[in-house]
C-alpha cells in the first residue's frame, strides 16, 4: 500500500514520457525517407581503335608504348583476357552498346544499322537521367547505323567533314585528320561546359592507330631509326608482297601511333582528375578489336577471327576497384552495357535481351566464368567463331563442322589446326551448336 500513492503520481510522467517516444519513433522512417539518394556517379568510355592486347604495356609490351593507359590500369582492374566480338569496328562497336552478339543486333556490313529493338547503353543511361555525350573520330560510327541512339550530343569530328559515313570519298581523308589531340580537345571542353546537375556518360572514340600508320613528330620516329615513312595501303598485304625491314618499319609505325594516342588519353585523364567528380568518375578503356601483323599471313583486321584480331584491352578504373587488380578468364566487349549500367547503380533493361555479363563483381579480382563467346566478321567472306577460354573453332556457311580448331591452352599462337582430328578435342562437340545461326538472323550485306 505505502508504494501506491508514489506509483499513480509517477504515472503522467511515464505517460508523456513514451509518447514522446512514440512520436519519435512514428517521425523517423518519414526523416529516412526524405533523404536524397546518393548522385549516380560520372562515366567515361574509351574506346582506342585497332588496339590489340599485346602492344599495351601492362599487357605485356616491351616497348613503352601506353604509359597512361598502364598507369590507369595500376589504379584500376586488368582485364586479363578480353576479346571483342568481332574484328572489325562496326559489329564489334554494336556488340559493346547493344550487348547483342552480331548475329542479333544486324550491324553486319558497311551498309547495314542496329536493329531498332536493340537497346543502346547510352539510351539506357540517358532514360535514368544521364547527359550523354560521345565524341567519335571514326567515319564508320555514322549515325545512320544507329551509334548516335540515346546520345544528346554526339560530336562526329570525321562524320562532318564526310557526311556520306563510310561510303563517302572523303571518309579515309577525314580519318587521317581525326586526330587524337582533337578528340581529347573536345573531350575536356566537355569537362567544362557540362550539365553540373545531372551525371555525365562521356564516350570517347580515337581513331590514330588505324593503318595507315602515320603517327605525327616524332612518335614518327619514337621506335625505329629509320628515316623513310611506312608504305601506304598496307592493308591485307602478304608478307610475300613486305620485305622484312618494311615489315620492321611498319610494326614501329603503329607503336608510334599507339604512344601518340596514349599521350592524348593521358591528357584527358589529367584534366578529368582535376575536375571535382574526377575522382569518383568510372573509366573504361578498349579497343574496339586488334590488329594483324602477319602472323597468318596478312596484315589489318577484319578479315579473320584469329586472336591478334580479336585480343584488346579492357581496363576500369572505378569507385571499388583494387588498385592493380588483374582479373583472370575470358570478358567480352559484350559485357560492357551490363557492366557500366551496373557501376551507374543501374538495372539492366527490362526486356532482359542483353547478353553479356556484368564485370563489375570482379573489380578486386577474381576469375571470370569459363563461358563461349561468339564472334563474327563479314570482310572478304562470312566467318563465325565461337571461343572459349581453352579452345577456338571457326566455321564457314553453313556452319555445320568447323573448318578450324585450336587448343589456345596448347597452341596459343593459333598455328595448328585441329579440325581433320578424329575425334575432336574434348569440348569441342558441345560448342559445336553455337556456330549455327540464331532465328532471325540477318542476310549477308556488305
Amino acid at each position: 500500500m505505502s508504494g501506491g500513492p508514489a506509483t499513480r503520481g509517477r504515472r503522467p510522467r511515464q505517460i508523456w514520457r513514451a509518447a514522446c517516444l512514440a512520436a519519435a519513433l512514428a517521425s523517423a522512417p518519414r526523416d529516412v525517407a526524405a533523404a536524397p539518394p546518393p548522385p549516380r556517379p560520372d562515366l567515361v568510355l574509351i574506346v582506342v581503335e585497332s588496339l590489340r592486347a599485346d602492344h599495351v604495356g601492362c599487357y605485356g609490351c616491351p616497348l613503352p608504348t601506353t604509359p597512361a593507359i598502364d598507369a590507369l590500369a595500376s589504379n584500376g582492374t586488368r582485364f586479363a583476357a578480353a576479346v571483342a566480338s568481332s574484328s572489325w569496328t562496326q559489329p564489334s562497336m554494336a556488340t559493346l552498346f547493344s550487348s547483342l552478339s552480331p548475329a542479333r543486333h544486324g550491324m553486319l556490313g558497311h551498309r547495314q544499322a542496329i536493329r531498332g529493338e536493340a537497346v543502346m547503353l547510352a539510351r539506357h543511361l540517358a532514360g535514368a537521367g544521364y547527359q550523354t555525350v560521345g565524341i567519335v573520330a571514326n567515319p564508320m560510327l555514322h549515325r545512320r547505323h544507329g551509334f548516335a541512339r540515346g546520345f544528346e550530343h554526339f560530336d562526329d569530328y570525321t562524320i562532318a567533314q564526310a557526311p556520306g559515313g563510310f561510303d563517302d570519298a572523303r571518309a579515309a581523308a577525314a580519318a587521317q585528320r581525326a586526330t587524337g589531340a582533337t578528340v581529347s580537345r573536345l573531350a575536356v571542353s566537355w569537362l567544362n561546359r557540362r550539365d553540373p546537375t545531372r551525371p555525365l556518360f562521356l564516350f570517347l572514340f580515337y581513331m590514330d592507330p588505324h593503318y595507315d600508320y602515320l603517327p605525327p613528330s616524332p612518335f614518327d620516329r619514337l621506335f625505329t631509326d629509320d628515316p623513310v615513312p611506312p608504305p601506304r595501303g598496307i592493308a591485307g598485304l602478304g608478307s610475300s608482297f613486305v620485305p622484312p625491314a618494311a615489315r620492321d618499319r611498319i610494326r614501329a609505325a603503329y607503336a608510334g601511333e599507339i604512344r601518340y594516342t596514349d599521350t592524348c588519353i593521358g591528357t584527358f585523364l589529367d584534366a578529368l582528375q582535376a575536375t571535382p567528380r574526377g575522382a569518383g568518375t568510372a573509366v573504361v578503356l578498349c579497343g574496339d578489336h586488334g590488329e594483324a601483323f602477319w602472323e597468318h599471313g596478312r596484315t589489318a583486321h577484319g578479315h579473320h577471327l584469329y586472336d591478334e584480331q580479336i585480343r584488346v584491352p579492357l581496363i576500369i578504373r572505378a569507385p571499388g576497384s583494387a588498385p592493380g587488380a588483374v582479373v583472370a578468364g575470358q570478358a567480352g566487349l559484350i559485357d560492357l552495357a551490363p557492366t557500366i549500367t551496373a557501376l551507374a547503380g543501374l538495372d539492366p533493361p527490362k526486356d532482359g535481351a542483353w547478353e553479356g555479363l556484368d564485370l563489375s563483381a570482379y573489380l578486386k579480382g577474381g576469375t571470370l566464368p569459363g563461358r563461349p563467346l561468339r564472334l563474327d566478321t563479314r570482310i572478304g567472306g562470312h566467318l563465325r567463331a565461337v571461343r572459349t577460354p581453352a579452345l577456338k573453332i571457326i566455321g564457314k556457311p553453313p556452319f555445320e563442322v568447323p573448318s578450324e580448331i585450336y587448343d589456345l591452352t596448347a597452341d596459343p599462337a593459333e598455328t595448328n589446326n585441329l579440325a581433320g582430328s578424329s575425334p575432336f578435342p574434348a569440348g569441342v562437340d558441345s560448342i559445336i551448336p553455337l556456330l549455327s545461326p540464331p532465328s532471325g538472323e540477318p542476310p549477308a550485306s556488305t
